[in-house]
């Protein structure tokens, strides 16, 4: 879009000219040298103001108009009112200067380069008027030439220019890349927003039209773990009230983060998004899940994959409450010989390099099943590769000694003899 300063210059003006005949003081604007501009207006009031611009030169972004101020009031034959008209008269360049720099309309299209710099006067002209020169730059910015200052231009004559004006649509880039673009006399609402919705950004340097988004501050996730089951007699080493005895399992979150929460609409999602930057809660180690609503399972960027690509090494993160586990099962007594012991093998037990899983408690077994589904859980994609109808939880039954609460397929929580081989899971707390 073209800019031409001339009619940028004649535009500033009018708005100069708004602004002066509203102001109480004013009783006459000009623009132009004062002698010419006044020469043949013998009846003219004061106090009067007038702006002239003698030269104006540009950079990439503005036109720097050289400004020139004429303020005056007429002083009595006596100049017994001389101090008051001093005095006037710099209140109403003191006026317009704060217009400038304080009010929003102003703000939007320019800005003043450095002072105002300002010259007493005495009978200027050759009237009985005293007064203040003051001269000054105004920065016009070259996206606010005519185009762009909408408000008045209906009303305005811009001198055989028609009325009102159409400009050329504006691209509107974004890094280089055009995104969309706008039309001539069209608002342009332009929000750096963070994943958050929290505004961002600002302009580097305030002048230009770049803006700079700070970094970051990286908060952890904080994953809400299953709550304890409150059982505090151990039967094995390593069981469920073991490890709260031993101190085994602390837990110590941060303290400010993410809360990674369950969608209420879906339990196989969670908000906000996960590591992954998507809202699968169930992921394997590259991002992988599987999608219940499609059926199907897929990559990180949403691509149709298999079950062997989304889950490698049969690992599975939550990432609700940062549990992972391995989609197989381990098959032992909870008690007898050391040599058919669970809590003995599952220490022994590594997948792809990786050690520290145990078996997990009945309601950390609980956190990953489905209860909308008819078989609550292990039947159903992805957890299908585990088999088996129960799932032995490493907490002892508040009623027997000798008896563990199992995971059912169904649902069910129940007790089972501690001296029959059961099928576990290998879990641990650990994210990608």
């Amino acid at each position: 879009m073209s800019i031409n300063a001339e009619i940028t210059l004649k535009r500033l003006v009018y708005e100069i000219s708004t602004w002066a005949t509203a102001h109480s003081m004013i009783q006459a604007f000009g623009y132009g040298k004062y002698l010419e501009t006044f020469a043949s207006d013998e009846a003219r009031k004061y106090p009067v103001f007038v702006v002239n611009c003698p030269n104006y030169t540009q950079d990439q972004w503005y036109f720097n108009y050289n400004l020139e101020l004429i303020c005056l009031e007429w002083v009595f034959d006596d100049r017994g009112n001389r101090v008051p008209a001093a005095s006037d008269t710099a209140k109403i360049i003191s006026d317009f200067e704060n217009t400038i720099r304080e009010s929003n309309r102003w703000q939007s299209f320019s800005r003043i380069d450095g002072n105002f710099n300002g010259r007493k006067v005495d009978e200027f002209g050759g009237d009985k008027a005293d007064g203040w020169i003051t001269t000054f730059i105004l920065k016009v910015k070259k996206t606010s030439g005519i185009c762009n200052l909408q408000d008045l231009l209906p009303t305005y004559d811009f001198e055989n220019i028609p009325s009102p004006l159409q400009c050329q649509p504006v691209l509107i880039n974004v890094n280089g890349e055009n995104m969309t673009s706008a039309v001539s006399g069209s608002t342009v609402d332009i929000t750096i927003v963070d994943a958050l919705g929290v505004p961002q950004g600002v302009r580097t340097p305030e002048d230009s039209f770049n803006y700079e988004v700070p970094a970051g501050i990286t908060l952890e996730r904080i994953y809400l773990r299953p709550q304890p089951t409150g059982q505090l007699l151990s039967s094995n080493d390593y069981d469920d009230a073991w490890k709260v005895l031993n101190n085994s399992d602390t837990y110590v979150p941060p303290e400010s983060g993410i809360p990674m929460i369950i969608d209420p609409e879906n339990v196989w999602k969670v908000l906000p998004d996960n590591l992954w930057g998507h809202k699968w809660r169930i992921c394997g180690s590259t991002g992988g899940y599987y999608d219940n609503i499609l059926d199907g399972y897929y990559d990180v960027d949403g691509n149709s994959t298999t079950y062997e690509l989304a889950y490698p090494n049969d690992k599975m993160w939550d990432h609700s409450t940062g549990l992972q586990w391995v989609n197989t099962v381990l098959t032992k007594k909870t008690v007898s010989s050391e040599t058919d012991n669970i809590y003995v093998q599952m220490n022994a037990y590594t997948n792809d390099g990786e050690s520290g899983y145990f078996v997990g408690n009945a309601n950390e077994n609980e956190s990953i099943r489905d209860m909308g589904v008819q078989w609550a859980f292990y039947d159903q994609p992805p957890f299908d590769q585990i088999g088996g109808a129960n799932k032995w939880s490493s907490t002892t039954a508040a009623y027997s000694s000798s008896t563990g609460y199992s995971n059912r397929i169904t649902g069910e929580l129940t007790g089972t003899s501690k001296g029959t081989s059961q099928f576990t899971i290998p879990m641990k707390y650990a994210l990608p």
